[in-house]
């Protein structure tokens, strides 16, 4: 076996500082995927000769939690009981 490369403190440190920099600028909110976009438009004659141009746009999307992604398909509460309690209190020191 080969033995493992060894990476200087430096290159260490720049790969935290990239890390720090990712978590600061990366968008943290919930996933979005358009599911339907309609555009919709009518153009007619104005009065004056000129043309009026009236357009509606219509996107629906499904917004995904990421904290919520591994409970199951769409619908599903993720395990959760009555009074939102999960049932996890306590096991691997984890709590929601």
């Amino acid at each position: 076996m080969t033995s493992p490369i060894r990476r200087s403190t430096m290159y260490n440190l720049g790969a935290f500082v990239r890390h720090l920099v990712k978590g600061f600028t990366q968008d943290i909110g919930p996933e979005r995927r358009v599911v339907r976009e309609e555009v919709r438009e009518q153009v007619h004659e104005a009065e004056d000769g000129g043309r009026v141009t009236l357009r509606r746009t219509i996107i629906e999307e499904v917004e995904i939690d990421p904290r919520r992604t591994s409970g199951g398909g769409v619908g599903n509460t993720g395990g959760m009981g009555e009074m939102g309690k999960s049932g996890n209190e306590g096991v691997g020191g984890r709590t929601e």
